[in-house]
């Protein structure tokens, strides 16, 4: 399987570079990514990136993930909802994932569907506590894709 990481643009996406991820998400989704995003979710949905803050920046991949989709589904981008502290779980063990917790701030569309958008699923635990910031402001049925998905069809001869 084709390594995220071995992408040559991925330790300045990381860093906060957003070039690098604008340029590492524009080879990962090809056409047939972006029709099953649009199939699956639609247009009435708002795509939401994890902001989060890693050791080396703040990793600018999930929101270049969430643009793109968002221009190219004609689906809403919501930039307001942020974590709001630094849980560092790059490169963390599982407990450490589960006791450091993302927390997020910043206005949800009651109602609203969203999609939530991160680089990497790992265990799922920074995307948990992002659903359940937005389904607690009245958001909902949020549902989940990321750069990783991509890299992980390399394998059927995508990206």
């Amino acid at each position: 399987m084709k390594s995220l990481k071995a992408d040559p643009d991925y330790e300045s996406a990381k860093a906060g570079g957003l070039d690098a991820a604008a340029r590492l998400v524009l080879r990962c989704t090809d056409v047939d990514f972006l029709e099953k995003a649009s199939q699956e979710f639609g247009r009435d949905v708002v795509y939401v990136s994890v902001h989060a803050e890693e050791a080396q920046g703040k990793n600018k991949i999930p929101l270049a993930l969430a643009k793109h989709l968002s221009i190219e589904t004609g689906a809403g981008l919501d930039l307001d909802i942020v974590q709001s502290n630094r849980a560092y779980h790059t490169g963390a063990k599982p407990m450490e994932r589960l006791l450091a917790r993302a927390e997020f701030a910043g206005e949800v569309q009651p109602g609203k569907r969203y999609v939530l958008v991160d680089d990497v699923t790992t265990m799922g635990s920074t995307l948990a506590d992002l659903a359940s910031y937005i389904q607690a402001q009245g958001g909902r049925d949020s549902r989940i894709t990321g750069v990783d998905q991509c890299y992980a069809r390399a394998d059927n001869g995508a990206c």
